[in-house]
C-alpha cells in the first residue's frame, strides 16, 4: 500500500482534513485495523482501515453497505487520505475515544501479525498435546 500524506492534507488546509471531525463523528472499531464511521454531515457509515507499516500510515475507505471506494477517493487520488481516514487520524492523535470509550490507537502490521502468532501458538501450548 502506499503511504497516507495526512500531513499534506493538513497543510494544504484541504477539504478532506476540515471535514474530518473526530468529536461530532459516529467512531466504532469493529477490528484491530477497522472502524465504521460516520461524519456528522452525512447518513452513510464508511468502513475505514487504517494502520501504520515501516511508520507510515496506511489504510483504505469503503461505503458499508455497498462495498464501494469511498468517492472521495475514487474520484479523486486513490492514494490521497479522505475526510473518513482523517477523522481517525485526528482522534488517534487527539485521544479521542470511540463511541464505546474505547481508545482509537492505530497499530503497526507487522506487530499485529507476530501478536495473533503468539497468541496460536499460546492456545496450541496450553492445549498440551494429545493424551493417552
Amino acid at each position: 500500500m502506499t503511504p497516507l500524506d495526512f500531513a499534506a492534507k493538513r497543510d494544504g488546509d484541504s477539504a478532506s482534513w476540515e471535514r474530518a471531525d473526530p468529536t461530532g463523528a459516529l467512531i466504532e472499531r469493529i477490528a484491530w485495523n477497522t472502524w465504521l464511521v460516520t461524519l456528522p454531515d452525512s447518513e452513510t457509515t464508511y468502513e475505514v482501515e487504517l494502520a501504520t507499516e515501516h511508520g507510515a500510515y496506511v489504510g483504505d475507505c469503503t461505503v458499508r453497505d455497498s462495498g464501494e471506494q469511498c468517492p472521495a477517493r475514487k474520484f479523486n487520488d486513490r492514494d490521497e487520505p479522505c475526510a473518513h481516514l482523517c477523522t481517525l487520524r485526528k482522534a488517534a492523535f487527539l485521544g479521542i475515544d470511540d463511541d464505546r470509550g474505547e481508545s482509537i490507537d492505530v497499530f503497526e502490521r507487522d506487530d499485529a501479525a507476530i501478536a495473533a502468532a503468539d497468541a496460536h501458538i499460546e492456545t496450541a501450548m496450553a492445549d498440551g498435546g494429545v493424551r493417552r
